[in-house]
């Protein structure tokens, strides 16, 4: 795997999950400095996993169905990245983080931690089933 593309893997990582377990960050070491042995998409797989498990953990899972907490008109007054736009366009009440995922060009991990800093920054909220 090329260095690019492990970057912003690295990055996301450190970014969004900062509690993550020391084993991990050695992981993650292995993933800098030797991003081509077999090691290293290991690695990958399991940052990925624990990522995953700590968005669950944040209720943040395939079936939730989120709406938003805050009126229309407030979100012009945030600033959101194109890809945090693009997601929160697609929440419409009825469509589970699962079939947003589906429309989205992003990697499935990258929507679910939109998703996360949404739900922690009081954008959206879960639809009560």
């Amino acid at each position: 795997m090329p260095d690019e593309a492990l970057q912003p893997c690295a990055y996301h990582v450190v970014r969004y999950q900062p509690n993550l377990i020391r084993d991990e960050w050695v992981n993650i070491g292995v993933l800098l400095l030797d991003p081509s042995s077999g090691r290293a998409a290991e690695a990958i797989r399991d940052a990925e996993r624990l990522i995953k498990v700590n968005l669950e953990k944040d209720g943040v899972k395939p079936n939730s169905i989120p709406e938003l907490a805050i009126p229309v008109a407030d979100l012009t007054e945030r600033t959101f990245s194109p890809q945090e736009g693009f997601v929160i366009s697609r929440i419409n009440g009825q469509w589970d983080v699962k079939s947003i995922m589906k429309i989205s060009p992003m990697k499935e991990l990258e929507v679910m931690m939109i998703f996360q800093r949404m739900l922690k920054s009081g954008v959206i909220k879960w639809k009560k089933k």
